[in-house]
C-alpha cells in the first residue's frame, strides 16, 4: 500500500468513527501531501513535525496579522518583540495542537506509530475514499 492510499484509509477509518475531516486531516496538511510532501497524519505526528507544521505556519500567520494590526506601529522601536511574540504564539500553538491529537488518540485507541498503524476494517479498502 503506498504512502498516499494509506493516508485515504486512514482519512475514511476516522470518518466511519464519526470524526471531522478538518481533525484528521486539516487544510495545511492536505496542501502539503498535495504537493508531494509524504508526512503522517497530525495525530501521528511528532512533536517536530507539529512544531515544523502547525509553529511555523501558525506562527508566520498570526505574526503577520499582528503586524499590520498592532506592531506596524511599534515594530521599529522594538524587533524582538515582534519575533519573540511570533515565536511564543508558536510553540503555544504547538504544545496545544500535539496535547489534542495525544488525547484524540488515545481516545480513539490508535497505535503510536503511523508504520503501525493498520485500517480496522476490511470493509476500507472496498469503498471509494476519494472523499
Amino acid at each position: 500500500m503506498t504512502a498516499p492510499e494509506k493516508r485515504e484509509y486512514f482519512i475514511r477509518d476516522m470518518l466511519d468513527r464519526g470524526e471531522k475531516k478538518s481533525g484528521i486531516s486539516p487544510l495545511i496538511y492536505r496542501l502539503l501531501w498535495k504537493i508531494g510532501v509524504n508526512i503522517p497524519p497530525p495525530l501521528f505526528a511528532s512533536f517536530l513535525q507539529h512544531t515544523l507544521v502547525a509553529g511555523i505556519f501558525g506562527a508566520t500567520f498570526w505574526g503577520l496579522v499582528m503586524w499590520f494590526m498592532m506592531w506596524l506601529t511599534i515594530w521599529r522601536e522594538n524587533i524582538f518583540t515582534v519575533i519573540a511574540g511570533g515565536l511564543f504564539y508558536g510553540l503555544f500553538l504547538t504544545l496545544v495542537v500535539r496535547a489534542q491529537n495525544c488525547r484524540k488518540r488515545r481516545k480513539l485507541k490508535l497505535c503510536e506509530e503511523w508504520p503501525d498503524y493498520e485500517p480496522r476494517s476490511n470493509n476500507l479498502t472496498q469503498q471509494n475514499v476519494d472523499h
